[in-house]
């Protein structure tokens, strides 16, 4: 679904960038959607981006406050939300990435995963793979240098790495644990099969990897949601 669209919306060969915001655009204007895209500044970095309905109109937000990398990404999930809310295209972005162990999976991690082929096609991934590598094992020096190049967040080019099979899944933790110790954010072992968010963030506490108002308010959340 990702290649269909990019190759529709945005041509084969071209990486999207913050260009996302164009593409969004421009497949609005094609298919006369009555879309708005707001970007602007919110004062929770944890809410990245939404998109809803209102009086006929479709708006879809992103929240500035956070990193270039963050607010691609962000554009890129919500562009799938539009996506499905138009109906055009049907649920066959899994066919190449790796989605854990079968359960159901819901929009927003369908929403993820068309980002992360979106933003970072597995051709590109390759070509960039071989060039940096010259035969050296990847690295957290390799995810920095392409989150240059891609301008996603690491954890997505970590996880694109694992799907295209170039490093397994021991690798996989390995660099998700140590790109997490030095960009501060909490990723928990069992990430592949997308389980419980109480037993991740026990997980996160347990390796220090969040700060206490995080702590806070990660409870405050899930307590939140309780009936």
């Amino acid at each position: 679904m990702a290649k269909q669209f990019s190759s529709t919306y945005v041509g084969e060969f071209r990486l999207i960038h913050e260009h996302i915001f164009d593409v969004i655009r421009n497949y609005a204007r094609i298919n006369m959607l009555d879309l708005d895209v707001i970007r602007f500044p919110s004062e929770d970095p944890h809410v990245w981006g939404c998109f809803f309905s209102a009086s006929n109109h479709d708006f879809l937000f992103i929240n500035t406050t956070n990193s270039l990398e963050k607010q691609n990404f962000a554009a890129a999930h919500e562009l799938y939300h539009v996506l499905m809310n138009e109906k055009k295209y049907t649920k066959k972005v899994f066919s190449d990435v790796v989605i854990g162990n079968g359960d159901s999976i819901d929009e927003d991690i369908e929403g993820n995963a068309f980002a992360a082929l979106l933003l970072v096609p597995s051709k590109a991934l390759e070509d960039c793979l071989d060039i940096l590598l010259a035969g050296k094992i990847i690295s957290c020096k390799t995810i920095q240098l392409l989150n240059e190049y891609f301008i996603v967040p690491i954890k997505t080019l970590a996880m694109r790495i694992y799907e295209i099979g170039r490093i397994d899944r021991n690798a996989l933790l390995a660099l998700l644990t140590t790109l997490t110790k030095s960009k501060g954010i909490a990723i928990a072992e069992n990430v592949m099969e997308f389980g419980s968010l109480l037993e991740n963030m026990q997980y996160a506490k347990d390796l220090e990897l969040l700060d206490d108002e995080d702590i806070v308010a990660d409870e405050a959340f899930f307590e939140s949601l309780k009936p």
